[in-house]
């Protein structure tokens, strides 16, 4: 903990070393990262139009200095399709005055992180990308670690690629524009990494009286640091480790697929991860005064710790929990938590387990 604007936690792979700088001004920082890392290259910088008019000044004042080109791209997860990608790398080409010349720059939330990274990651094989997200959960989750992708018609997330950033550039001067809905979103995947990784983190979140309370820098960098250490070690999630990062997920997507996605990602992990918690202390590997602090700090902020599902949204549940990737012969395999600040990954967690 005590991470402050203008610290830098690095994330090591095996295709690269980058930073992930906590700035106090997102468009010096892009400027100066970009004049030593990748000058000659076109800018191109990817973002929405929501995005623009909030942050019109600074963005322009960045195109203006780099000379680079911006392309706006719809404000909702419809961007993440196959028609907005195939639009994107064409603009893309359109811009590509030498092979291989271009950069992307991605300024939005996880909708434009997730596609702006899959068009730079497969055009061309790939073209260097700046990540700057602009929400809470974006900041501390999807713009670290290289996972891309959009959707198709039969699910989400379903067509993507491993792709790591060059930089990730954390302002949270960005917050001060979101909706208290959308900081919640990102105070329930802070909570994740708390449980998962950082009593530390849990410990301030049960301390502070309310959210405006919390110090901002701090809580952002120290979930960056521990997601940077985790893709570090696993960054492909071929050891396991990354796996950690689904605690909640697991049934949080399948809340999400069954509700059409009116119930957000950050809300339903909230409730995945009560849930998950409950299915630790029935077998036994966890202290019900575990569960008792989770579910009191979702309460604090007014996370959700359980769902109301009709007959027809449980169906569908039911459905995408069985799609689901670790789901085989009838058993799961779910990142369930021992205590604060550790977690197992167990095989074998039957449908009768689950209580939703």
């Amino acid at each position: 903990m005590g991470y402050r604007k203008n610290s830098t936690i690095y994330v090591k792979t095996s295709e690269k070393t980058y930073p992930i700088i906590l700035s106090s001004d997102f468009a010096k920082t892009i400027i100066d990262f970009y004049e030593k890392n990748l000058f000659p290259r076109v800018a191109v910088v990817v973002t929405n139009k929501t995005i623009f008019e909030l942050w019109r000044t600074k963005i322009e004042g960045l195109c203006s200095f780099l000379g680079a080109k911006i392309v706006f791209v719809p404000d909702s997860e419809k961007a993440k399709s196959l028609a907005v990608y195939e639009r994107l790398v064409n603009s893309l080409a359109g811009y590509d005055e030498k092979k291989s010349s271009l950069a992307v720059i991605a300024i939005g939330g996880g909708v434009v992180g997730d596609l702006a990274g899959f068009a730079a990651g497969t055009y061309r094989r790939g073209i260097p990308i700046i990540q700057v997200p602009t929400t809470l959960l974006a900041q501390i989750d999807s713009s670290i670690g290289g996972k891309t992708a959009i959707n198709l018609q039969t699910g989400k997330n379903l067509v993507g690629v491993y792709h790591q950033p060059d930089c990730v550039v954390l302002d949270t001067g960005f917050l001060s524009t979101l909706r208290e809905g959308n900081i919640k979103e990102g105070i329930a995947e802070g909570i994740k990494y708390g449980v998962i990784r950082s009593p530390g983190l849990f410990s301030m979140l049960e301390e502070v009286a309310d959210m405006d309370q919390i110090d901002w820098p701090s809580f952002v960098g120290e979930c960056a640091a521990i997601k940077a250490k985790v893709v570090s070690c696993d960054e492909k999630e071929v050891k396991g480790l990354r796996y950690i990062l689904n605690f909640g997920h697991t049934i949080g997507h399948a809340i999400e697929a069954a509700t059409d996605n009116h119930i957000s990602h950050g809300i339903a992990v909230g409730i995945g991860m009560a849930k998950a918690t409950d299915i630790a202390c029935r077998l036994g590997i966890c202290r019900h005064t575990t569960l008792n602090r989770i579910v009191r700090l979702l309460d604090k902020f007014s996370l959700p710790y359980e769902i109301k599902m009709n007959t027809s949204q449980k169906r569908r549940f039911w459905q995408a929990l069985m799609r689901d990737k670790k789901f085989s012969s009838g058993k799961m395999r779910f990142v369930l938590p021992l205590r604060i600040g550790a977690v197992r990954v167990v095989d074998g967690i039957t449908k009768d387990m689950i209580r939703i």
